[in-house]
Parts: structure tokens; C-alpha cells; sequence
């Protein structure tokens, strides 16, 4: 069984995002590992603490995860991650930190 066929089991038999996200991790796909993260960001409140800790922590997985999977294709998932990381590293007057 592949990788992938055992994070879609998970998903659709145990509702289990954890395990899928390991499968694709591990199986390298990073388009299936993108999907994952976006949809966790739907049970946040916007704007939650909670939120904005796990954008942060989303861009940082996502940032080694390209490097790993080799992926360098264009993505509006990872845009609107950075995007929205740096609308709150704005907001918080870090606007530096974006440029380094």
C-alpha cells in the first residue's frame, strides 16, 4: 500500500488529519501536505491567538517541507500562508522580519 492510500484511509475512517499528514510527508507530496494545512486553519477562530501561532508555525513546517520535497512550483496556498503571516507580522510592527 502506498503512502498516499493510507493517509486517504485515515482521513475517511478514522477523520484522522494527524496520521494523513505524516503519510504525506512522508511519501513527499507536497501539494497533499499543503491541502492538509489548509484545511486545519478552518477550526480557528480568525484573528485567535491559536490562529495566528499556527500560521506562523504552518510557514515554518511549509518552508522545510519545500526544501525536502524538492517542490519549487508556484503555489496560492503557501501565498496566502505568507501573506497572512505577514499581515500579522505587520500588524505587531515586525514588517523587518518579513525582509529576512
Amino acid at each position: 500500500m502506498h503512502m498516499e492510500d493510507l493517509a486517504m484511509r485515515f482521513i475517511k475512517e478514522r477523520n484522522d488529519q494527524d496520521q494523513a499528514l505524516l503519510c504525506y510527508i512522508l511519501s513527499k507530496n507536497f501539494q497533499k501536505i499543503l491541502e492538509n494545512l489548509a484545511f486545519r486553519t478552518e477550526k480557528y477562530i480568525r484573528g485567535s491567538i491559536e490562529h495566528q501561532a499556527f500560521l506562523i508555525r504552518t510557514l515554518e513546517k511549509l518552508t522545510a517541507l519545500r526544501i525536502i520535497t524538492r517542490d519549487s512550483q508556484p503555489s496560492p496556498i503557501v501565498d496566502r500562508f505568507v501573506f497572512e503571516v505577514s499581515k500579522l507580522l505587520h500588524q505587531y510592527g515586525r514588517d523587518t522580519t518579513i525582509l529576512n
